[in-house]
């Protein structure tokens, strides 16, 4: 059986490996990422079946990193996004993300969708939402 690859990307340490931590649990491998430029280089070489991501990273932007890996021609053109949230984002924030094809959800949601999961309901199935057709690769 393969085993999905999740890219979480995230500059705090705590909230990282709470996340991995939490995904390791339920048979996911996790790269992990401290900033948008060495989460935009993984994605660069890896395939990942979702990507992970605090908007406002080190370096380069969760957007930009995002934006950079759907238009250049990476194994990661198609993947879905979850963008980690507060829940009280502006509509300016909104936009971004949606234009990007991705969601934001609080880190709570995140943890509580993964703790859900069992060997019968794959994490990116319960967040299959989250897929969007993306039949050229770029954003809308």
């Amino acid at each position: 059986m393969w085993i999905k690859n999740i890219l979480v990307v995230h500059p705090l340490y705590e909230i990282r490996n709470r996340i991995a931590s939490e995904l390791e649990k339920k048979g996911y491998y996790v790269s992990a990422a401290t900033n948008g430029h060495d989460g935009m280089f993984a994605g660069y070489s890896e395939k990942f079946a979702l990507i992970i991501s605090a908007m406002n990273l080190p370096r380069i932007t969760g957007f930009e990193m995002i934006r950079t890996l759907q238009t250049h021609p990476s194994n990661n053109n198609n993947t879905p996004i979850i963008f980690i949230g507060t829940g009280h984002e502006d509509a300016e924030t909104v936009a971004i993300a949606s234009k990007l094809n991705a969601v934001i959800m609080p880190l709570s949601a995140i943890s509580n969708s993964i703790s859900k999961v069992d060997e019968y309901a794959p994490f990116a199935d319960l967040l299959s939402w989250v897929k969007i057709d993306r039949t050229d690769g770029r954003p809308s």
